[in-house]
């Protein structure tokens, strides 16, 4: 089962499962070999990265809960804006 990044955000997602989250879905093989899973489960591929193994995705907070046991799934994190210093 994957894990849910940082702490609390599981509970977050449980809160409001109608709630449209972005998210980061980091992948323990190829990402794309899983976008049309992402896309099934009803959450919008937005991109992917090999470098990291992610892809990157947006859609309703109950589509991300279940995607938690795909076995392909090594954590789900929220998609948040990245600054340098």
């Amino acid at each position: 089962m994957a894990t849910f990044k940082p702490d609390g955000f599981l509970q977050q997602l449980q809160a409001d499962p109608q709630q449209s989250v972005k998210i980061i879905i980091r992948t323990k093989t190829d990402p794309k070999a899983h976008t049309d899973r992402v896309a099934a489960m009803g959450l919008m591929v937005t991109h992917t990265t090999s470098l990291v193994k992610s892809i990157a995705a947006n859609g309703p907070a109950s589509a991300v809960m279940a995607l938690a046991s795909e076995d392909w799934i090594e954590s789900i994190e929220p998609d948040q804006e990245v600054r340098t210093m």
